[in-house]
């Protein structure tokens, strides 16, 4: 087990965190250096860094910063997306995993809300999507991104449709979505275009009784895990999906037409005589 997460790249005091929190779960840092034998100054700085990279989680009850593992399962994913870079990676993880798995134990005190930074704290936020088992629903600021994320976000719409995910997505009308609307419509996979107005910096994702939000600009995002929350965004959402008929065919036609116009041979001349 350690022999597999040193050669994804963890350092030896990193795995012993990590490592510590499959075993214990959800715990407070003093109690993690405890549990590991790290002293607390030098065990606030690994778990800053394991955040970054994607293996922690944070949350905060009573102004107490307390932190999870994420799932040995989510990592593997987030690897295979990047098979090209992490291929020798992803095998060694994929070989080992099962190792890793019997560790984390089923604790009943899960945590309702789990914070995670940069762009691998998103993307962990996109594979957790993919487990969804009814579906999910959307609302993404798709040229943000798709501006951050221009390699991993064409993998993740593909295996949404492999996995055969029932997808319902709202986007702010722009060439981008138009094409994205274009390539990736399936009669599972439903998307509607709004105008910009309604582009609000915002990727909203309702699944599995969960709520994520990444605001794309800040770089970061949120898991929120609560039954009443998500039926309101679902119902919420619902609503929006109802009315945003015609709007969808209105922006989709207007884009439709500029494109067309960007392509069409011009027979006049571009100066007068």
């Amino acid at each position: 087990m350690v022999r597999t997460l040193k050669e994804i790249g963890l350092k030896p005091n990193e795995i012993r965190i990590y490592l510590t929190l499959l075993t214990t779960g959800e715990n407070t840092a003093g109690v993690i250096a405890k549990r590991s034998g790290i002293n607390r100054c030098s065990c606030y700085t690994i778990i800053e860094r394991l955040i970054k990279r994607g293996f922690i989680g944070q949350i905060s009850k009573n102004n107490i910063n307390y932190y999870t593992p994420v799932n040995p399962s989510n990592i593997l994913n987030h690897l295979k997306a990047k098979q090209y870079e992490l291929e020798k990676k992803i095998y060694i993880l994929g070989k080992n995993i099962t190792k890793l798995e019997p560790i984390k134990k089923d604790h009943s005190a899960k945590p309702k809300v789990v914070f995670f930074e940069g762009l691998t704290g998103i993307k962990n936020i996109l594979e957790d999507s993919l487990n969804s088992e009814g579906g999910i629903k959307a609302y993404l600021s798709i040229d943000e991104l798709n501006e951050i994320l221009p390699e991993y976000l064409p993998h993740y719409f593909e295996r949404c449709i492999q996995k055969q995910l029932t997808v319902k997505t709202i986007l702010p009308a722009s060439e981008i979505s138009y094409l994205h609307k274009i390539n990736l419509q399936r009669e599972n996979h439903q998307i509607r275009l709004v105008p910009q107005d309604f582009n609000f910096h915002l990727n909203l994702l309702i699944y599995s009784g969960k709520i994520a939000l990444t605001p794309v600009k800040a770089n970061f995002g949120i898991i929120i895990e609560n039954q009443d929350l998500f039926e309101s965004k679902n119902s919420i959402f619902e609503f929006i999906w109802n009315t945003s008929a015609l709007f969808d065919k209105i922006m989709t036609t207007s884009i439709a037409e500029k494109i067309a116009l960007k392509k069409a041979p011009r027979n006049y001349p571009l100066e007068p005589f």
